[in-house]
């Protein structure tokens, strides 16, 4: 059994690669291979990873060699995270233009029936409330449920009848311009200072957020 092999089964690859470093040193094949040494053994950029979380004390990046090829790994990952989302999206896409089409096939199937139904409906004594009439049977029940109006609305021409009509019922919303008002302010801790008194501005903190580091291409 490799070192390797028995580190990965027992989940100690650091003190493996310790125990023995003269024989460890080998490039195990398969994935992109890793071309520096972490201690005495050269390793893929799967194994880097399990080392580093095994023993991240023994994983460094030392120089622009090793950085270059950390760099590429990150970037083949996401290259690979964008191809298979842009696949899964494709699946998605095309399993939901198939629910669409099972939808519609039953609506269609069904409609004929429906109209049927419909009409004998009619021809019944219905259970009446105010809100709709219905017929029970042992299958199942026919419903007709009594729709409020839909409103369509012109919000403009509603607002200038209830200016000079109803004004009570006219809302009115303020708020703080922030775009621009954030443009004359500083920041001290997490206060929000008004540049122009020195006045810090209530109702809103400044709350530090780590700064974000990225590799790109």
């Amino acid at each position: 059994m490799s070192e390797y092999k028995y580190a990965k089964e027992n989940m100690s690859l650091y003190d493996a690669v310790r125990k023995t470093p003269d024989e460890a040193k080998k490039t195990i094949g398969g994935g992109d291979s890793m071309s520096m040494e972490i201690g005495t053994i050269e390793l893929t950029k799967e194994e880097a990873n399990d080392l580093f979380l095994l023993a991240p004390d023994s994983f460094t990046i030392t120089d622009d060699r090793k950085a270059d090829w950390a760099i590429e790994c990150i970037l083949k990952e996401e290259a690979e995270r964008d191809r298979l989302i842009e696949l899964a999206n494709e699946k998605i896409k095309e399993l939901n233009e198939r629910k669409a089409k099972i939808a519609e096939k039953c609506e269609m199937d069904n409609s004929y029936l429906k109209m049927l139904l419909r009409q004998y409906f009619e021809t019944v004594p219905k259970n009446a409330t105010k809100t709709q009439e219905s017929y029970k049977l042992l299958s199942g029940k026919l419903v007709l449920k009594r729709q409020a109006p839909e409103f369509v609305r012109d919000d403009k021409v509603m607002t200038e009848w209830a200016k000079a009509s109803a004004p009570s019922f006219i809302k009115v919303v303020e708020s703080v311009n922030w775009a621009d008002l954030k443009k004359q302010t500083t920041v001290k801790g997490e206060a929000v200072v008004f540049t122009e008194t020195g006045e810090v501005v209530p109702g809103v903190v400044a709350k530090a957020r780590e700064d974000v580091f990225e590799v790109t291409k």
